[in-house]
């Protein structure tokens, strides 16, 4: 019954299928005028991110005469950077005499390094490693909710 698969995926809400730590080099240059009140330094960071599909985009439908269930599943996607405060290093910081906003800097480079994380994370693969590790994980989730003679078929799109 789809209705029956649809719930028992749908219960795990978002997947996580790929999950990786990534170590970046980022440029922060802000606003203002040099020396007076502008701050621009490099950092170094630690980001994990974690890769995966929603489940609410997984369509199930099966077909009794060929005894197939087929279940298409979105491309991966990343869910989630995130960049650990506490393990940035901040390099070639440039002196700013009047610098009022250097916690606000911070959270801008903070933020700069989680999309930068993320722009680089896809050009490594990690995306198509996800949707390799989704397609066998919804195969288990409802290898035990089909009839043994029935067959699997997983599209991605």
């Amino acid at each position: 019954d789809n209705e029956y698969i649809m719930g028992k995926l749908e219960k795990a809400s978002e997947l996580t299928t790929a999950k990786l730590t990534y170590k970046g080099f980022s440029e922060f240059k802000d606003t203002g005028i040099v020396i007076i009140n502008r701050s621009d330094f490099l950092m170094v960071y630690t980001a994990t991110a974690r890769a995966g599909i929603d489940m609410k985009d997984v369509k199930v439908s099966s077909n009794k005469f060929s005894k197939t269930v087929s279940i298409t599943i979105p491309k991966a996607k990343i869910l989630e950077v995130k960049v650990d405060p506490n393990n940035i290093k901040y390099y070639d910081e440039g002196f700013a005499l009047f610098n009022l906003n250097s916690k606000e800097d911070a959270n801008k480079a903070q933020a700069l390094a989680e999309e930068n994380a993320k722009e680089e994370l896809a050009k490594m693969g990690i995306l198509k490693m996800a949707d390799n590790q989704a397609e066998s994980l919804i195969k288990g989730i409802i290898q035990d909710s089909i009839p043994n003679d029935y067959k699997i078929e997983v599209k991605i799109k």
